[in-house]
């Protein structure tokens, strides 16, 4: 019985090894496609007004020269982004990069006033080595609205949230990243 274990254990291993080398054979690990090489968290800074079907920028994010690593893999952005909205009807948010918009969001108001964008997506554009891009998030809704700093702050609408909500930022996040 304790052979037949160890017999298993070994042909377990060597599968395994087998598995890393086939994924990728210059190094003989598995690879699982993404290395993360910059990294950019931005708290919304004040408040933003929306007028009602007006396309709106809630906020942006500049990069600096992307790393050398950008100059023989294809790097990608990935967006991620939650904002409390206060008032509005219904609408949705994006991100682009001035060519490509991705990562929508839809926001619908509820009863109480108040709802929120949120998403998390990879670019399906590739950028290069020394690229500056610029991601800015966008919103459009029927009816106007406020982009809040957090959830439980100053007066209406961006002070509607439910009793004892505990107040959270509104922030987005740009990572780039490697791919392969």
């Amino acid at each position: 019985m304790k052979k037949t274990a160890i017999v298993s254990l070994i042909v377990l291993a060597l599968s395994l090894v087998a598995f890393a080398q086939w994924n990728n054979p210059a190094t003989g690990r598995a690879t699982f496609g993404i290395s993360n090489i910059l990294l950019t968290n931005k708290n919304l800074a004040s408040n933003v007004a929306v007028s009602a079907t007006t396309q709106t920028t809630i906020d942006s994010i500049t990069l600096s020269a992307l790393p050398a690593a950008c100059a023989t893999n294809a790097c990608r952005i990935r967006v991620s982004y939650a904002d409390y909205l206060g008032g509005g009807t219904y609408g949705f948010c994006w991100v682009t990069d001035g060519t490509t918009n991705w990562a929508l969001s839809s926001e619908a108001v509820a009863q109480t006033n108040f709802s929120t964008c949120a998403n998390s997506m990879l670019s399906p554009s590739q950028y290069s080595s020394g690229a500056t891009p610029t991601i800015t998030l966008m919103i459009v809704d029927n009816g106007g609205l406020t982009v809040c700093t957090t959830t439980t702050v100053g007066s209406a609408p961006c002070n509607t949230t439910p009793t004892n909500s505990p107040a959270v930022r509104s922030a987005m996040q740009v990572e780039v990243i490697v791919s392969n």
